[in-house]
């Protein structure tokens, strides 16, 4: 069945000949967090990071997975860095037609022959022709092109931008016309949480429910995953991943037990207010979280009874100091309810 064009937005990613290359003879299935996947061929078209650049990367990548290159067989990368004829296709000086150029019916003509699944084109700043903010060229080239690129598949395109300032700062990752949104069947949106933690979430599915995110962190050249909360039906496996409200909950917790003895209250707006203090001083423990997800996972924890304030000791005036404690009892029991070892 025909599976549409996505468009993913990321906040933070061989030769042109590679395209005609054979793949190693071997391929390669790998689960993560026990999430059920399908494997499928992937046709990759860099145009930002060069041969040893994507080497690097895909060395660091395998090792986090365990894997080795003679495993990729469903995979092949090619960067066009430095390489002339990007443009996927191009608008006449009217704006009003567009034509497909050779690049296009180059990867075309690749991915049929690799029988590719997928194509991934990284990044659209490279490839597009279209104005970006014109709405007619923008939709003539998300359902033209990149559409007619997965039709002559049979299969999916994923296309990687990069989001305005106005659409970093409001969340919604979004840049130029809107079409770029409206056009394509799906959109994810990378963004950049605290230190190498990232969030990656499901911010427009046609086919599916929308508001799946994953917090994952970048170790050692790879992403791996801290938690995720899944829109819609779970499948199997999928409920052995710790949820973010878990794994915020969890973060929370770890944080009042490191910070025993030290002054914090309940109120939102004195100098000792918790999720302030909190993310002061334990910013590597809570930086999967956002200040909202450490005001809201506070909340909870309180209202649970797993958190609660404790006398630490008495001013000059002798009016009591308080802080916030964890109760083991209370902690035990919400662990044996979830079934998790997020409190262990």
């Amino acid at each position: 069945p025909f599976r549409p064009y996505r468009r993913a937005v990321c906040e933070n990613e061989v030769r042109g000949s590679e395209l005609d290359a054979d793949p190693p003879p071997h391929g390669v299935k790998v689960a993560r967090r026990n999430t059920p996947t399908r494997p499928c061929r992937v046709l990759c078209v860099f145009c930002e990071d060069d041969r040893d650049e994507l080497q690097r990367r895909q060395n660091a990548i395998n090792k986090a997975l365990g894997v080795s290159h003679l495993e990729l067989s469903n995979m092949l990368l090619t960067s066009r860095v430095g390489e002339p004829g990007n443009l996927l296709a191009t608008f006449d000086r009217h704006g009003a037609q567009m034509t497909l150029q050779p690049f296009y019916h180059r990867i075309l003509k690749r991915a049929q022959a690799f029988r590719a699944d997928l194509i991934i084109i990284d990044t659209l700043a490279d490839t597009s022709g279209a104005n970006e903010i014109d709405r007619a060229q923008v939709n003539a080239f998300v359902k033209g092109c990149l559409g007619g690129l997965a039709r002559g598949i049979n299969g999916s395109v994923l296309a990687l931008a990069h989001p305005s300032q106005q659409g970093k700062a409001s969340g919604g990752g979004t840049s130029g016309s809107t079409a770029w949104s409206n056009a394509a069947r799906g959109r994810l949106y990378l963004s950049a949480l605290a230190g190498d933690t990232r969030q990656l979430e499901n911010m427009k599915a046609n086919y599916g429910p929308k508001g799946s995110k994953l917090k994952i962190e970048w170790r050692a050249g790879a992403f791996h995953l801290l938690a995720a909360t899944l829109a819609g039906p779970s499948e199997a496996g999928a409920s052995e991943m710790p949820t973010l409200e878990a794994a915020d909950d969890d973060a929370v917790v770890r944080a009042v037990v490191a910070c025993a003895g030290v002054r914090m209250t309940l109120g939102k707006t004195t100098p000792y207010a918790a999720e302030k203090v909190l993310r002061q001083r334990c910013p590597e423990l809570l930086k999967a979280s956002t200040p909202i997800e450490v005001r809201d996972a506070l909340a909870r924890v309180v209202q649970a009874g797993i958190v609660h304030l404790v006398e630490i000791g008495r001013d000059r005036s002798s009016r009591a100091i308080f802080g916030l404690a964890v109760d083991p009892a209370k902690l035990s029991a919400a662990a044996a309810k979830s079934g998790s070892d997020l409190f262990a």
